[in-house]
């Protein structure tokens, strides 16, 4: 007869061989290769693409004063708007605060931003089209008091792009590892003490 061994990885209180903590498991993080990130991905770095360009066609559009010389805006928001976009910024700007300190919802607070950013913008200026940048630029490019705005508006355009693209590549290769219960404990079917 077989006496338990109790000196194998699996008896271990510090774990097994591969640094598995048995009876602890915390909630972890699992990293998937970039190769493998869905396509979804592409799109929200298109997206972020997008929505920088549109953040440089604003600034643009505020230092210059939303001249009439830069071409008609597709939206303007009446008073009773602004005021829905006013509670919009209130409402996601706490939203995003609170996803920050919170480790439940971190996916949420890039998401959170972009909408009070954008909901900002809509509150109190009129709204130009994202590519408005690149016309503005080859029209005043050649005014020398024009360079630093434009070259400020690069530099936001190139931040908020690598911004979004990072943001999203870190949502979609981060996936919560679900909690371990007492069901699914790796001890729970194979223990050292058990004889074969």
């Amino acid at each position: 007869m077989y006496s338990p061994d109790r000196t194998g990885p699996l008896s271990s209180p510090k774990g097994n061989e591969r640094g598995v903590a048995l009876g602890r498991y915390p909630l972890k993080r699992r990293h998937a290769p970039l190769a493998r990130l869905p396509h979804a991905v592409h799109a929200g770095a298109v997206i972020g693409a997008v929505w920088a360009a549109g953040l440089a066609t604003q600034y643009v559009a505020l230092r210059l004063a939303y001249h009439p010389n830069l071409g008609p805006w597709l939206y303007r928001a009446s008073p009773s708007a602004r005021a829905r976009f006013g509670l919009a910024v209130l409402v996601c700007g706490i939203a995003a605060g609170v996803a920050l300190f919170t480790r439940r919802w971190p996916w949420a607070v890039v998401p959170l931003v972009l909408t009070t950013v954008s909901a900002m913008i809509l509150r109190d200026a009129p709204l130009y089209s994202p590519g408005r940048v690149f016309v503005w630029y080859k029209a005043y490019h050649a005014v020398p008091a024009y360079r630093h705005l434009f070259l400020a508006a690069w530099g936001i355009f190139a931040v908020a792009t690598i911004a979004a693209t990072v943001a999203a590549v870190r949502l979609a290769a981060t996936r919560p590892e679900p909690l371990m219960t007492e069901d699914r404990r790796p001890d729970r079917y194979f223990r050292s003490d058990i004889i074969i």
